[in-house]
């Protein structure tokens, strides 16, 4: 891994095209103010009257857009895929709402009286067993019109080049263009199990890993999840689950149960199936689909708890509990876009901006994505057990400013001389005020103490590269 994956704001921006450099230069500064302080409006990020009056310029300016505006960061993102190797794409939708009457009808209907937009997400996630963060490798935002539509058979919906359940191919190719020969797995929820676009991955010799959502017919043999109760099992392990509060729904009405974090015994089975193409899907797609299925469940949860239950739908070999171990650890990266909404809404405080327009809005969200997967980022190493070396996530002379700068506070716990990610990372967390006793370090806590690292980092680089002098 590259030594600079936590380096500054900058790398994620510089080389944006907007056809006027004076933009480009705007949008770096713009970036580095919004760094520092994740959850401040554009006016209290900006330090001076003009910086605030730039802002607001360069988000409204015309030339600029959210895809411009990320395709550095695009650009290091798969950068930083090729050198981990193969990849999860996990993706995800969103829903993002903003209060205000005065919004009207320049944001599109959500639920109600709600009003905003879809963001539909890839993400890159190392599958070298950190599940580590990568990058951004897309958004879509889809804006929806405020007249509702009129009442549609299935067929007719399935036959809407505009229906937004082509999101999820789209982004699959979209994502498959930018990364080229780096060995990629989509991995997505159960909104994502669409017979139209399992059929298209498997003819595009896609590999994926999705939760299956529908209780398909299998040929020959009945419902699918019926199928499944016959299988022995293959695989016995333990999960370390984290907790979870009670998701919102998503755009089809499913959430996810509130749970607490516990380790849990989980068990699996597998086997190959043929799913029946439904009476609803198109004929050009195939009459028939074979995929292998995982069906992993929690034989024994505690009381009042839910029981975890997955079934798996994969074009990944189930043949060895090894290769049954690896669909499951793929799904589980999945949780990752979960927290990276989180940094988004929370840690960048995304839906209480108030900007009125959907150009205003989209821009916002191209800085902002790149700062929440910072934000994503710095919570993945802190949780991560690995003893990793520190410097494969900070470059030698930063580890060096962090030792320095927490014997400079006075820190009674210096760092260790061979430091790993899990020891920089705590040292970061004292920096922004963290203590044991207080549980897990939050996002501001966190981005915080990073900050002042960077700042004191920067002075001391300096003075360690500067000339030095004979005072002999």
């Amino acid at each position: 891994m590259n030594d600079s994956l936590l380096g500054p704001i900058g790398e994620e921006f510089d080389g944006a095209e907007f056809g006027d450099e004076r933009l480009a230069a705007r949008l770096v500064v713009l970036a580095s103010a919004l760094d520092e302080a994740p959850a401040a409006s554009l006016a209290g990020a900006s330090k001076t009257i003009a910086a605030r009056e730039a802002a607001y310029r360069f988000v409204e300016n015309h030339r600029v857009t959210m895809a411009a505006m990320m395709a550095p960061h695009l650009r290091q993102t798969v950068k930083r895929c090729s050198e981990a190797g193969t990849v999860y794409v996990v993706s995800d939708t969103s829903e993002f709402t903003f209060a205000g009457a005065e919004r009207g009808k320049a944001l599109g209907r959500i639920h109600g009286q709600q009003r905003g937009f879809l963001g539909h997400v890839a993400l890159a996630v190392s599958a070298d067993g950190n599940r580590r963060p990568l990058g951004v490798l897309g958004i879509d935002v889809i804006v929806r019109d405020e007249e509702k539509k009129p009442q549609r058979h299935v067929l007719q919906q399935k036959r809407d080049p505009k229906r937004e359940s082509l999101r999820w191919g789209a982004m699959v190719e979209s994502s498959e263009a930018h990364l080229k020969r780096v060995a990629s797995i989509h991995v997505m929820d159960r909104e994502a199990d669409i017979f139209e676009l399992l059929s298209d991955m498997a003819t595009g010799s896609r590999r994926f890993v999705i939760r299956a959502g529908q209780n398909r017919w299998v040929m020959g043999e009945g419902k699918l999840f019926d199928s499944l109760a016959r299988e022995p099992v293959l695989l016995d392990r333990e999960v370390q689950l984290s907790a979870r509060s009670k998701t919102a729904r998503t755009t089809k009405g499913r959430g996810h149960p509130q749970r607490t974090g516990r380790t849990a015994r989980l068990v699996a089975s597998c086997r190959r199936v043929t799913l029946r193409r439904p009476k609803t899907t198109d004929k050009q797609h195939p009459k028939s689909l074979q995929t292998n299925v995982v069906h992993v469940y929690e034989p024994s949860p505690p009381d009042g708890e839910p029981a975890v239950q997955w079934i798996l739908l994969t074009s990944e070999a189930v043949d060895t509990p090894a290769q049954v171990a690896s669909v499951i650890d793929a799904y589980r990266a999945r949780w990752l876009i979960e927290e990276y909404f989180k940094a988004l809404k929370t840690g960048c405080a995304y839906e209480v901006r108030q900007l009125r327009s959907i150009r205003t809005l989209t821009n916002t969200l191209g800085l902002l994505a790149v700062i929440a997967w910072r934000l994503l980022l710095l919570r993945a190493l802190e949780r991560q057990s690995a003893q990793t070396p520190a410097n494969t996530v900070l470059p030698p002379l930063l580890v060096e400013a962090l030792a320095a700068r927490l014997k400079h506070i006075g820190e009674p716990k210096p760092l260790p001389h061979d430091p790993t990610v899990s020891d920089v990372m705590r040292g970061i967390a004292r920096l922004g005020g963290h203590h044991k006793s207080n549980g897990p370090p939050g996002w501001q806590l966190l981005w915080r103490g990073f900050q002042d690292l960077l700042t004191w980092g920067s002075g001391f680089i300096a003075g360690r590269s500067g000339p030095s002098y004979d005072h002999s």
